[in-house]
């Protein structure tokens, strides 16, 4: 699954009507993304990867990175549907250990994440490119 895919302006506008695993790799794209302490309504929102680009790749790096990561998921998890009322279980589970970084070329992280859906338990995964 690519980012265009993912950014689809569909993702929004039809959010419920459309396939699960592609709205839900979404969601955790647009929190992977979402600047920390920048959502007025809801502060605690966002895991901020972006704000690790070009910071040195250290011990400091690795465990920030994946904290905030699983930090922001298990947020999401308590705001999205449990699968009551008719609406399927949109929540996922992921640690620390699933986050993986590598360097596809030089100046050029990615972060690729694992994790299973509630629902379903079916391993997949998203990832986000950065500049590093």
């Amino acid at each position: 699954m690519n980012i265009e895919d993912l950014a689809h302006i569909d993702n929004f506008f039809y959010y419920g009507s459309g396939n699960l695993d592609i709205e839900t790799q979404s969601d955790l794209m647009q929190g992977f993304v979402q600047p920390k302490r920048s959502m007025p309504g809801y502060r605690d929102y966002g895991a901020g990867v972006q704000e690790y680009e070009n910071n040195p790749s250290g011990l400091l790096f690795d465990i920030g990175l994946r904290y905030d990561i699983a930090a922001w998921i298990a947020k999401r998890n308590q705001e999205v549907s449990k699968g009551a009322n008719g609406n399927p279980d949109r929540r996922v589970v992921s640690s620390q250990n699933a986050v993986m970084v590598e360097e596809n070329s030089p100046g050029e992280l990615s972060v690729n994440v694992l994790y299973y859906r509630f629902g379903d338990l079916t391993r997949k995964s998203v990832s986000v490119k950065l500049g590093g």
